[in-house]
């Protein structure tokens, strides 16, 4: 097999080379000798140099994965898109009869590799991670081209090849998260967690134990956005047959200018000098490249830290789910509280607690305590008045 030449017929002239794809004769092995071993190798080693050598920013803060954990996390990537490959292929092949088509499974481990090429190829962006997002563009292709092969590789009815392809998509997500999750419990994406970066970032004149605290409130706005999003494919996939357990968020989507631009003014006027028996030991705002700021306040009393966070919604949806987990050391659950979605994640032993409210005007608050009970921190957010924060009208962006 022609490496180049094949990756130029399935991009230019896909209708053409998928009947030939299907009638060369191959094995799953040869594939992934010859095509596939090469092209996931793309978006694993240029997201190493972008996150490793190259460096990226969040909130404002620019870092730089350390080595060491960004080769591991380059290796782990690209194993788990090999291994990925074949069982996406396993599940297109096992949804084959519920759509009219024939289980073939060379056949659908050649849609699934062919069908990649676009998005593998488009994890070159990673080598400069803010143009990461036009890796979603080759993404789409690679849709296009698993839409287009259904019939072909899979013999599935055209008229059914979209909803074909809209189940492979879900799960594909659900097996994505899963993945995610998987490494992160397991320590196998070497330390994805952004505190585990700090030996990496410019800190731009703050101090270690400041940065820790932006870090942490960081960590656990993206735990609630990584909460959105699996509650909404774990709906999507139940929605046919279970009705949703509490009620949905009616507000649309936020988008740029829905929702207020947080200043140091706003900011002091939001979050009290004192919040649960601590002082307010620093306040300040974050605008990150798209627009959207986020106030940060911290609060201290002792060895008791309160993390104060005010996120406005052009980064931020709704939630579409409920959820909890309780072992014997630890709890999370997310729920709503009238139109509020709220996030709870604490340490039974009171030495950590995470708390986050998505208000209906697009408004996450969060708060992030150490040496503070989850009783305690919800007590503080109470404090700062959401009614107050709700209320408050959208801005222009920058």
């Amino acid at each position: 097999m022609d490496l180049i030449q094949r990756i130029q017929d399935v991009m230019l002239r896909p209708k053409e080379t998928l009947p030939q794809i299907e009638a060369e004769p191959t094995d799953i092995a040869a594939i992934y000798k010859y095509y596939l071993i090469f092209l996931a190798a793309i978006p694993a080693l240029a997201s190493f140099i972008g996150l490793s050598l190259i460096g990226a920013s969040f909130l404002g803060i620019s870092y730089r994965v350390p080595l060491v954990t960004g080769l591991t996390m380059m290796v782990v990537r690209y194993v788990m898109s090999l291994v990925m490959a074949y069982v996406v292929a396993l599940i297109i092949d096992a949804l084959a009869p519920n759509f009219g088509g024939t289980k073939n499974t060379l056949n659908a481990f050649k849609l699934v590799a062919f069908s990649m090429t676009s998005a593998l190829l488009g994890g070159i962006f990673g080598i400069i991670p803010s143009l990461g997002m036009l890796g979603l563009l080759t993404g789409i292709y690679s849709i296009y081209l698993l839409y287009l092969g259904l019939p072909v590789l899979m013999k599935c009815p055209q008229e059914k090849a979209a909803a074909y392809t809209a189940v492979i998509i879900v799960c594909g997500i659900v097996l994505g998260i899963a993945a995610g999750l998987i490494m992160r419990v397991t320590g196998l994406g070497g330390g994805m967690d952004m505190g585990a970066m700090r030996g990496g970032v410019s800190t731009s004149g703050r101090t270690n134990a400041d940065l820790d605290k932006t870090l942490a409130l960081a960590n656990a706005m993206r735990d609630a956005a990584v909460l959105n999003a699996s509650k909404q494919v774990q709906q999507a996939i139940q929605a046919p047959t279970t009705a949703p357990v509490m009620p949905q968020v009616q507000a649309p989507a936020p988008k740029l200018g829905d929702s207020p631009v947080f200043t140091q003014d706003s900011l002091k006027a939001l979050l009290p000098d004192t919040l649960a028996d601590m002082k307010r030991s620093s306040i300040s705002v974050m605008t990150g490249e798209n627009g959207f700021s986020v106030g940060v306040a911290g609060y201290e009393a002792g060895a008791r830290k309160l993390q104060i966070g005010l996120q406005d919604g052009s980064s931020t949806k709704p939630f579409a789910a409920v959820g909890s987990q309780d072992t014997d050391k630890s709890a999370f659950k997310s729920y709503f509280d009238g139109k509020r979605a709220v996030m709870e994640n604490y340490q039974k032993d009171g030495s950590e607690s995470k708390y986050s409210a998505l208000l209906p005007n697009g408004v996450m608050v969060t708060a992030v305590g150490v040496g503070v009970d989850m009783a305690t921190t919800k007590q503080a957010v109470a404090a700062l008045g959401l009614d107050k924060i709700e209320a408050m009208p959208p801005m222009a962006k920058p």
